[in-house]
């Protein structure tokens, strides 16, 4: 779920669905967003019938909640709020460990919310993908610990952490 465009690194996933085609021949990927990519992602993409396009979504909770997993295989982020609405549904997630995305997935205490991977690497995303394909209880563990880091970063919690923050307490996160 993102913008079609360079940074968001699509070429890699692309790349890593390649790698896996024979692999995880069951496993079918659903990318949906626009942008400028859009046709050029779906030539390159051509020959991987795994993948679907969908260019919008009404319904993003119950897309959600329909998935096994949330990729974000980006270049550069800060703290993607599609990571945190898919882990409030409970959606384990693969992501590069860029920016603040190791703070949303894996930061103590609480257990990792899913699997960080280095960015511009297709080979280690594909084998990310693999193994929350085939763990079924890998997939539940990052998708119950996703359930209570989402909680962490609720606007409840957060608004708290600033006031304590501001009012010179210690912080409550």
């Amino acid at each position: 779920v993102a913008r079609r465009d360079s940074i968001k690194r699509h070429s890699d996933f692309v790349a890593a669905v390649r790698l896996l085609r024979e692999q995880v021949p069951a496993v079918v990927f659903v990318v949906v967003g626009q942008g400028p990519l859009r046709e050029e992602l779906h030539r390159s993409a051509s020959d991987l019938p795994s993948i679907r396009w969908i260019d919008s979504v009404a319904d993003m909770p119950g897309l959600f909640r329909s998935l096994d997993g949330l990729i974000l295989c980006s270049a550069h982020e800060a703290a993607p709020l599609v990571i945190l609405e898919a882990m409030a549904c409970g959606v384990p997630v693969i992501a590069s460990a860029v920016g603040g995305i190791p703070h949303l997935l894996t930061s103590p205490p609480e257990a990792p919310a899913g699997v960080l991977v280095p960015p511009l690497e297709p080979v280690a995303l594909a084998r990310a993908i693999k193994e929350l394909a085939t763990d079924s209880y890998a997939r539940a563990a990052y998708a119950r610990a996703a359930l209570a880091r989402a909680a962490r970063f609720s606007f409840e919690h957060e608004w708290t952490s600033y006031q304590a923050l501001y009012a010179g307490k210690e912080s409550v996160a």
